[in-house]
C-alpha cells in the first residue's frame, strides 16, 4: 500500500465517523443498555432489551388525549403492508416500507431527509409477502457510512 492510499482510506473513514456522529450513530453498546433514560428516542427495535415496548414519557395523559392533533403525516408511496417500528435517534426518526426502502424523517416536521432503496432480484420469494420490519442500529450506522462515501460527503 502506498502513503497515498492510506492516507486517502483514513479520511474516508474519518469522513464518514463525522457524519454518523452527526446523527447521533452508530449508536454505542453502552447507550443501548441505557435506552430508558433516554427520552425522546427509540434507540432499538422494542425500545430496550427486556422488549415491553414501553416508553416513560408522560406528556399525554387521560385528560388532555383529546387535545391530539397530527402534526405531520408521511405518505410511504407503496400499496404493500407497513409492518415497521420506526428508530428515533437525536431528533431523527428511521422507518422502512416494503420491499427495502429506508426513510430518515426529521421527528419534528416529517420532513424527508434521505431515503435509500434496494430493490431485490426479480425472481425473489418471500414467504409472507412483500414486509419490512424495521432495521437495527448497526445496520442503520452502516448504511448511513456507505451512502456517505457514494457522495463524497465530509
Amino acid at each position: 500500500m502506498t502513503i497515498r492510499y492510506v492516507a486517502a482510506l483514513a479520511a474516508l473513514v474519518a469522513a464518514a465517523a463525522w457524519n454518523l456522529s452527526g446523527q447521533g450513530l452508530p449508536i454505542s453498546s453502552d447507550r443501548l443498555l441505557k435506552a430508558a433514560d433516554e427520552q425522546g428516542n427509540w434507540l432499538m427495535y422494542s425500545h430496550t432489551y427486556n422488549s415491553w415496548r414501553f416508553s416513560n414519557l408522560n406528556q399525554i395523559t387521560t385528560a388532555n388525549v383529546k387535545n391530539l392533533r397530527v402534526k405531520w403525516l408521511f405518505q410511504g408511496r407503496h400499496i404493500e403492508k407497513f409492518e415497521t417500528t420506526p428508530l428515533v435517534v437525536n431528533g431523527i426518526m428511521y422507518l422502512t416500507r416494503p420491499e427495502n426502502a429506508i426513510y430518515a424523517l426529521d421527528a419534528a416536521t416529517g420532513r424527508q431527509m434521505w431515503m435509500y432503496e434496494y430493490r431485490n432480484p426479480p425472481r425473489t420469494f418471500n414467504c409472507c409477502g412483500r414486509v419490512n420490519r424495521g432495521l437495527n442500529q448497526a445496520e442503520l450506522a452502516n448504511l448511513v457510512a456507505y451512502l456517505n462515501s457514494l457522495r463524497g460527503t465530509r
